[in-house]
This record gives C-alpha cells, sequence and structure tokens, in this order.
C-alpha cells in the first residue's frame, strides 16, 4: 500500500474513534499522523496527487480538532500549520497550472472554521506567479463586497492583507487594513510602514506608525523611535518633540532622555531630572529602570536613599543590569547602596536549583569588603547580622563555602 493511500484511510478513521480522547491517546495518533505525513513527502511526487491528498487533509481537520484535547487545541493549529503549509508548497510549486491553483486556494478558503487554511495564502507567493497574486485579490474584494457574514469579510480581508505584504503592494494593504479597522493584525501594519518608508511616503508612513505606537499591546520603543525619525525627517518638530517625551516617560531610559534633550535642549537638563526624581522617589514598588536613571545621571545619594526604600523589593534581576549598577555606585563610594545590590544578587543565586558557586562567592567577598566602609547602616541590618542569617540558612550549600574559603585565601 503506497503512502497516499495509507494517508487516506488514516483520515477516514479518525471519524469512527470516540471523541475527545484524552491527551495520552492523542499524542500517539498525532505521532501518526506526522510519521505518514513524511511518508507522504518522502515517496509521492506527483503533485496532482499530492494536492488531492492535501485537499483530503483540510476536508478532515474538523476531525482531528475534535478528537484533540481542548485546552490543547491552539497548539494542534500551530502544529498542523507547521507541517500542512509546506507541504502542500511543495505539490503547489510543481503542479502546472497555476491558475487552477489559485481557484483551488480560493475555494479551500471559503470554510476555514480553524483558520488553517490562510496558511495557503501565507505562502502564495513561493508557488503563484505575481500577476495571479495580483487577479486573486481582486476575486476576494469581490467576496468581500458579496459577503453578508462578518466572520467570511474578515477571512477574505486576512488574505488579502497576507498577499499585499508578500507583493509589498502599500496601497492594497492600506486598503485592506483600513477595512479590518481594528482587527488588522499589527505585523500587517507594521508591513505597512515599511513598506511605504521603502516607497518614499513618509508622510503616511508616520501615520501608520502612529497608530502602531499607540496599539494596546505594544511593549517596547523600537515603533517609536521609528516614529520619531520620521517626524524629524518631515519638519513636525512639536510632533517629534511630543514622541520623545513619551518615550521617555514610558521608560525614564538614558539614552531616551539624551534624545528628549535634543528637543528641548540641555539647558533643561537639570529642570527635567529634578522632575523625573520627585516621580521616582514617591513611587510605590521599584523599578530597575528608575535606579539605572539615577545612577547614569550622576544622581548617587538619590540612587541610594531609593534602593534603602525599596530594599525588600529587590530580587537579584535582571543580573546583566544590576551588577554594573553595584559597580557604578561602589566606585562612586556608595558602598550602602552598592551592598543592597549585591546582597539581592547573592539572595538570587543561591535560589537558583543550579547555580556557579563562583558568582555567589564573588558577591559574598564582596560584601566583606565592601562593609568596612560603611560606618551607618541606615536601618538595615549590618553586615555580621546578614552574613549570620545568610550562613544558617545556607549552611549545606558544602559548594559557596567552599569557593568563599578559596577566594578568601
Amino acid at each position: 500500500m503506497n503512502s497516499a493511500d495509507k494517508l487516506r484511510i488514516f483520515l477516514l478513521g479518525l471519524k469512527s474513534l470516540e471523541r475527545p480522547l484524552d491527551l495520552a491517546s492523542f499524542g500517539h495518533l498525532l505521532d501518526s499522523f506526522m510519521q505518514l505525513l513524511q511518508e507522504l513527502e518522502q515517496d509521492l511526487t506527483d503533485p496532482h496527487l499530492g494536492l488531492g491528498v492535501m485537499v483530503r487533509i483540510f476536508e478532515a481537520e474538523k476531525d482531528l480538532f475534535a478528537l484533540c484535547p481542548k485546552r490543547h487545541r491552539r497548539s494542534l493549529r500551530q502544529l498542523l500549520d507547521e507541517l500542512i503549509g509546506p507541504l502542500f508548497a511543495l505539490y503547489a510549486t510543481r503542479y502546472p497550472d497555476k491558475a487552477q491553483l489559485g481557484q483551488l486556494i480560493l475555494y479551500l478558503n471559503k470554510t476555514d472554521p480553524y483558520r488553517l487554511r490562510e496558511t495557503l495564502f501565507d505562502l502564495a507567493t513561493l508557488f503563484l506567479p505575481k500577476a495571479l497574486c495580483y487577479t486573486m485579490i481582486e476575486e476576494l474584494w469581490h467576496l468581500v463586497s458579496a459577503s453578508t457574514s462578518g466572520r467570511n469579510r474578515q477571512r477574505y480581508l486576512r488574505a488579502i492583507v497576507s498577499l499585499a505584504r508578500q507583493l509589498r503592494a502599500p496601497a492594497v494593504l492600506e486598503k485592506a487594513c483600513l477595512a479590518l479597522g481594528r482587527k488588522a493584525s499589527k505585523a500587517a501594519v507594521q508591513d505597512l510602514v515599511i513598506i511605504l518608508l521603502e516607497t518614499g511616503d513618509v508622510r503616511e508612513s508616520a501615520r501608520w506608525a502612529e497608530r502602531v505606537s499607540f496599539g494596546a499591546a505594544h511593549k517596547n520603543d523600537c515603533w517609536e523611535v521609528l516614529l520619531l525619525e520620521l517626524y524629524v525627517h518631515l519638519g513636525e518638530r512639536r510632533l517629534a518633540e511630543m514622541v520623545a517625551w513619551r518615550i521617555f516617560r514610558r521608560n525614564r531610559e538614558f539614552w531616551a532622555f539624551q534624545e528628549l534633550l535634543d528637543f528641548i535642549g540641555t539647558d533643561q537638563q537639570d529642570k527635567v531630572a529634578q522632575a523625573e526624581i520627585v516621580g521616582i522617589m514617591q513611587s510605590s514598588r521599584i523599578r530597575v529602570v528608575d535606579l539605572e536613571f539615577l545612577v547614569e545621571m550622576e544622581y548617587f545619594s538619590e540612587a541610594e536613599d531609593y534602593l534603602l526604600s525599596h530594599a525588600s523589593e529587590l530580587n537579584g534581576r535582571p543580573r546583566n543590569t544590576l551588577l554594573p549598577l553595584a559597580e557604578q555606585l561602589s566606585d562612586a563610594h556608595r558602598y550602602l547602596a552598592a551592598t543592597i545590590i549585591y546582597r539581592a544578587l547573592l539572595q538570587s543565586a543561591v535560589k537558583r536549583s543550579t547555580y556557579d558557586a563562583d558568582h555567589p562567592a564573588r558577591y559574598l567577598k564582596e560584601l566583606d569588603r565592601l562593609s568596612r566602609y560603611i560606618q551607618d547602616w541606615r536601618g538595615i541590618a549590618s553586615h555580621n547580622e546578614f552574613k549570620h542569617r545568610f550562613s544558617e540558612t545556607y549552611r549545606l550549600e558544602s559548594r559557596l563555602w567552599q569557593r568563599y574559603g578559596l577566594q578568601s585565601a
């Protein structure tokens, strides 16, 4: 029996199974399915037969999802995307009648309950000529206009967005994003910003970049920085300044402060910094980025007060940021502030299930050194008190004490 027939029998057999399966049983079923797909890829080279089998797989997707435990269906979708899309593309690349292939993709997309078939549009330019992709876009616009179902309309619009992103077609992409409104994916809008910029339409690029920057899921400053550069390029100084303030207010990072000063003038540095320090000192919780700002601005006394106010909250993470800050504070003779950070780093290191004993041993040795310079502990435990409690708690950590003894020697 050839691999195509084995797969057809497997797909037919799905209908008779009790649903949903338990996780272990479904895992075995999925392993068998993946093995059959691998055999199909190796054995079946005829693109006509191959695409026929792919259609059967799409038709059987409802059975696979019905058998899958509910909490794992999202993972199943991701896995099937990775398996089915490239295999379809393999046969589609060899298929001679590209127009018929385009119609097949449109036909399959008319129903897509699990959004698996969207991947066919995402890969379309790998096996379809550009002219045909534009023809498909026209057909999809007709389907959008004729659709009475909001869900179907969104599906057709997402297909247009996918094709337009691959074709680097800004007019089509913008029209589709506008039609989707808030349903337009962030990735699609980001692509539109870049494509508009590449085609020289800086003003439209800035307009869409502003939309990305205000997105609810926005977590970093990369798009804000791009927007800032676009406004500078357009000579929109007032708008650029607004964005610079927005970037700085979000994180109070030193580089963002320097960007802001480029717009408001370096003579405003102390005024703005003092206002920010007031906000930082009034904060109810510690933020490492605020501590970093104080140290970078060389407000070492304020950094020490800030650490003393939040000493119990510091958890030793992220180490790659906190360790340089401790070193800078020590170099600035702020030994108490450095001590608070080294204690947090030490306790964080030993709490990990596996750790390199050299790190905590070095932190403890550094705490020994810093303690010699501290007369006033300002309400926190002295070094002797801290070290006694620490040694009692971690007395069985032989690796640590061995390395500490070697470093002391």
